[in-house]
């Protein structure tokens, strides 16, 4: 049986025709296959990066409480160490305060007595000197004894000894009276 050029052409271009039907649905089908895998491999990838994201999240909140805890407990511990060394600064100032005190105290006690000191000093060289002068004085009156013994021939008569002494008495207070004066 002969067919026809035009009907072996039709058939031709049918077959052709199926044959890319066929090949498009399979393309299509293949095409919906590997975006519904590459979907779920999608998918299953985001679900992991959620979960890890959700780990890594969850593990820095961990972090996070424990820098909380920590800073929490190293201010504590400051503070308790600002309030020591704080009372230690205050004592301290006070016992600068007191030992100052003290200090004035002392050179004020130290003055007085380089004050007195210096009195005494004048007082002691004043007594040095009347001192000096009773002593020279005394050998002036010695010597005038002696000589009045001398002249009046006194031994060992004790009335003119008395006589003596007192005249001496006299002379030495009318010369202290002179002196004062």
């Amino acid at each position: 049986m002969s067919c026809s050029p035009e009907k072996e052409h039709k058939t031709t271009i049918q077959s052709m025709q199926t044959e890319q039907r066929v090949l498009l649905k399979q393309h299509a089908e293949e095409r919906s296959r590997v975006a519904e895998e590459h979907g779920t491999a999608i998918a299953a990838q985001r679900k992991e990066l959620a979960q890890e994201a959700e780990q890594t999240e969850n593990r820095l909140m961990v972090l996070l409480d424990q820098e909380r805890l920590e800073a929490k407990a190293n201010a504590k511990k400051l503070t308790a160490d600002l309030e020591k060394m704080s009372h230690k600064s205050q004592t301290a100032r006070e016992a600068v305060v007191a030992l100052e005190t003290k200090v004035n105290e002392l050179t004020r006690q130290k003055d007085k007595l380089e004050s007195d000191i210096a009195t005494h000093l004048e007082a002691n060289a004043e007594l040095q000197e009347s001192l000096d002068d009773q002593k020279s004085l005394t050998v002036s009156v010695e010597r005038e004894f002696s000589a009045y013994k001398e002249e009046h021939k006194l031994g060992g008569e004790l009335g003119a000894l008395q006589d003596a002494v007192i005249v001496l008495q006299n002379q030495l207070r009318e010369k202290a009276d002179t002196k004062k004066k």
